[in-house]
């Protein structure tokens, strides 16, 4: 598959979608989201793909936000495209890895948060900045940030734009694991090859478990688990696991 605005590298099952516009600071202008809903689709019914890396290219970027310069003649619908795409991600059966260099602005942290994972380099920031064009996020910050961070401190980085480094959103939780840039995607892929090594099918369900627990009742959610549990109990692989299991503890 060729792009103008992203890469595209598939190695031992592992995709990483690199986001391809530096001198612009990888912001998401229209071609970038069409490009990216057209991977992301093509990804998740690739059966050579088990898990999937979203970066951005050069160091100083992962994705600055939004593109600004395609605002002005903007319809409300054309907002739409980048929630579909964090809803895209944030649905995918497989395991997403938001591996973040440099700025995470505005989209940036909005498809990060998407993710199931953010693996982050020191020199990273992040924050929603959209009050100061005077609007707000518009791809699912305002309704992921809290259940991330809390409501108060959401709050505040909306209602501020504050941007925030690197070790500030470890300490709030915006990020799982802080890395030297020159670690950044080694350690991404390391974090994967781990994923790898689980029976797929079963790290597919957590997923898809876990997603359910933010949507439903706890109730609900432990009759989806459940099932879940069921379907994978009967499958030939966690059968076969389960024999090894036994076999060793009677060693």
């Amino acid at each position: 598959m060729t792009f103008e605005t992203l890469l595209l590298q598939i190695e031992e099952r592992i995709a990483t979608i690199t986001i391809n516009r530096p001198t612009k600071l990888n912001a998401l202008n229209k071609q970038v989201k069409i490009e990216l809903a057209s991977v992301l689709d093509t990804l998740a019914q690739d059966d050579q793909v088990a898990i999937i890396l979203i970066t951005g290219a050069g160091e100083k970027s992962f994705i600055a936000g939004d593109d600004i310069a395609e605002f002005k003649d903007r319809t409300k619908d054309d907002f739409k495209p980048l929630q579909e795409i964090t809803l895209q991600i944030e649905n995918l059966r497989k395991p997403v890895i938001a591996v973040i260099n440099g700025y995470a602005l505005g989209g940036g942290t909005e498809l990060a948060l998407a993710s199931d994972f953010r693996i982050a380099s020191t020199n990273s920031k992040f924050g929603l900045p959209e009050i100061t064009l005077g609007i707000i996020p518009g791809a699912g910050g305002t309704q992921r940030l809290p259940k991330v961070i809390g409501k108060s401190k959401a709050l505040e980085l909306i209602m501020t734009g504050e941007i925030i480094d690197a070790s500030t959103a470890l300490t709030l939780g915006l990020i799982d694991k802080l890395v030297s840039p020159a670690e950044l995607m080694t350690s991404a892929i390391g974090f994967a090859k781990k994923l790898l090594q689980q029976s797929r099918f079963a790290i597919e369900c957590a997923k898809e478990a876990v997603n359910y627990s933010t949507k439903h009742s706890v109730e609900a959610g432990l009759e989806k688990e459940l099932d879940l549990l069921w379907k994978l109990k009967n499958t030939a692989e966690s059968k076969q696991k389960v024999e090894a299991f036994l076999k060793k503890s009677r060693k």
